[in-house]
């Protein structure tokens, strides 16, 4: 004889047990509530309610912005309005050199650079072979 499973005996309980449950006009409401907990019963609910999976955090902010330049071919351009320094004195090609609003130390080599060092207290070197096109 083998054994049967829980859900197995609980149905089988449930279809034997239901034509003996008659239903008086006293006991209507009581019969249906026994009845409606045989069936969860039958088909394994009326347990414990599943647990929601738990949301995971939000991602962290993105770090502050490191105060220098970022490059695109041969335009710098500051990343923000704090002191930055660019160092840039044993170039040769032709620069593009973009500050915002902080104290920028801007360093430029023998190109025909352009310089434009925005807002703040602003220190510009350049070496001795040098051709500024314009500097603002």
């Amino acid at each position: 004889m083998t054994k049967k499973s829980n859900h197995e005996s609980s149905t089988d309980f449930l279809f034997k047990n239901i034509r003996k449950l008659k239903l008086k006009k006293s006991h209507g409401r009581a019969g249906v509530i026994t009845l409606a907990a045989l069936t969860l019963e039958a088909c394994g609910g009326g347990g414990p309610t599943a647990q929601r999976p738990i949301a995971p955090p939000p991602p962290p902010p993105p770090p502050p912005v490191e105060p220098g330049f970022d490059q695109n071919g041969n335009t710098y351009t500051a990343r923000n309005n704090e002191a930055s320094t660019l160092e840039k004195s044993s170039e040769t090609n032709d620069l593009t050199v973009n500050g915002k609003a902080g104290a920028e130390t801007i360093n430029t080599g023998a190109g025909n650079d352009t310089i434009d060092a925005g807002g703040g207290n602003d220190i510009i070197n350049r070496t001795l072979q040098s051709r500024f096109n314009r500097v603002t």
